[in-house]
């Protein structure tokens, strides 16, 4: 290439290059409520929660779609030469809320569910246990103890006292080996609920979270009022 026409290209490069110098401007975004939130400003795709982008000055599309919350569709503006500021902060959306309310309640049903039966299982064979290895027990020996002394006794009276002790005290084994056999049946009851149960909860549906296409159709607009020096917010909803 002649030295004449690559001065004249050189040249053409350096004044575009100088005019879009002069018309370009920074924008400083700044998203809040997400970490590493994605967005798009004129179809090119970024990652950043705070980040400063050099474009061309005048009107921008910015989309912000992070899952599970309130998408944001509007219109930036960059200054020539100066730094344009904008912050937005990204909600939860109300349908994610409400998947959260309800897979706490299900998570909550499924805890007391599984836990509140084997609890109250446990209290029903333990005390169970206690009435028979300890309090039945203690009665089963003093009928024993008094059934010996009755036989070692030559005294009437001493044996008729014996034979009542021994009476009194069988009377109480008898009605303390009920109540272990009773607890243990309602142990066994509370089991056969619990596998009912367990049935239930295995049937009963987790809550699930998907996306609606109501956010998608939300617009979030700023409009500059260059004479207040102020920023004006629109949101718009198309049906």
């Amino acid at each position: 290439m002649p030295i004449r026409q690559l001065t004249v290209v050189l040249f053409t490069l350096v004044l575009h290059f100088q005019n879009y110098a002069q018309d370009a401007g920074y924008l400083r975004l700044k998203i809040h409520g997400v970490r590493k939130p994605k967005f798009e400003i004129d179809n090119i795709r970024y990652t950043a929660s705070d980040t400063v982008l050099n474009y061309s000055s005048g009107s921008h599309h910015l989309q912000i779609k992070v899952p599970t919350t309130i998408a944001i569709d509007t219109t930036i503006f960059i200054k020539a030469n100066d730094t344009s500021r904008y912050t937005f902060k990204l909600q939860h959306s109300p349908e994610y809320l409400t998947y959260l309310a309800k897979y706490s309640d299900y998570r909550s049903t499924r805890n007391r569910r599984y836990f509140v039966s084997p609890i109250w299982m446990g209290i029903t064979i333990g005390t169970g246990a206690l009435i028979g290895r300890y309090l039945g027990k203690k009665q089963y020996d003093l009928a024993i103890d008094a059934r010996e002394q009755y036989g070692r006794l030559g005294n009437q009276s001493r044996m008729n006292e014996e034979k009542q002790k021994f009476q009194l005290h069988k009377k109480k084994y008898d009605r303390l080996k009920t109540a272990e056999r009773g607890f243990y049946a309602f142990s066994g009851l509370i089991f056969a609920n619990y596998v009912r149960i367990l049935i239930k909860q295995y049937k009963t549906p987790i809550p699930q979270y998907s996306e609606s296409g109501f956010f998608s159709k939300m617009q979030f607009d700023v409009y500059p009022l260059i004479v207040d020096k102020k920023v004006q917010c629109g949101l718009s909803i198309q049906f």
